[in-house]
């Protein structure tokens, strides 16, 4: 089981191997586990700065997954490089790096800002 820092007392992120070996991602809140279907293979989560969302690498697969904090839903997965082990957010939130072993590179996920323009 591998555990990422809380955002809020009693709330964590984690990798899960269960019973005849499936992983998946669990939320933990107020004690009860929370299971998510992501990509295969989730090694290595981050929450972003803000807390909206978790990026979740998924190892076997080369993907990473997208979650939305408040649904629990996955709402994008993204491919990366061969065999993806860690994730890593900036500070501002604004981007998400991944570590790739497979094919020792790093996939830079950059978040798009919406803006709105006066006429």
């Amino acid at each position: 089981m591998k555990l990422t820092r809380e955002k809020q007392p009693g709330e964590a992120w984690l990798t899960v191997v269960e019973d005849g070996g499936s992983q998946i991602l669990g939320y933990v809140k107020s004690g009860a586990l929370n299971r998510i279907g992501v990509g295969t293979g989730p090694q290595s989560v981050v929450v972003t700065p803000d807390g909206a969302s978790v990026y979740c690498a998924n190892s076997n697969d080369g993907t990473v997954s997208v979650i939305d904090v408040a649904t629990g839903n996955v709402t994008d997965t993204i491919t990366v490089g061969t065999n993806p082990q860690s994730v890593a957010v900036t500070p501002d939130g604004a981007s998400v790096y991944c570590a790739n072993n497979g094919d020792n590179t790093v996939s830079v996920i950059v978040k798009l800002a919406v803006y709105s323009l006066a006429s």
